[in-house]
């Protein structure tokens, strides 16, 4: 098994060949073991959406860059609703990451802004 496999894209014609990992589905720790996990749902329910890492978002930007072409929520509903809901998890979380990077010096600010209030 190749570690990275080129795939034609189906979705356009003329484009070119992207590169992905191979199916990992199937493997030990792949998604058949993280779907099958019946603490799956709260796990993404309570995911620390502050504590994201840079690294995360680098690898997801591949497909995020072509959410305008297929990777949404529309296409992976063709697939079912479960990967739909998935797909906007995601989308939301990398949002949410985008929208945090704004807001989180902010936060210090008023932090520290309230802690000079409190102590005057």
């Amino acid at each position: 098994m190749k570690p990275i496999t080129i795939v034609e894209n189906q979705f356009k014609k003329g484009m070119n060949p992207e590169l992905f990992l191979d199916d990992s589905y199937e493997l030990p720790g792949g998604g058949l073991f993280v779907l099958s996990n019946m603490q799956f749902l709260n796990q993404l329910k309570f995911y620390e959406k502050d504590n994201i890492n840079e690294e995360t978002i680098e690898l997801l930007e591949p497909y995020l860059s072509r959410s305008e072409e297929w990777f949404n929520s529309a296409t992976a509903a063709n697939a079912s609703v479960a990967a739909a809901g998935i797909m906007k998890w995601g989308l939301a979380v990398h949002l949410y990451h985008v929208k945090s990077k704004i807001v989180k010096p902010k936060r210090i600010q008023l932090a520290i802004a309230a802690a000079r209030l409190e102590k005057a």
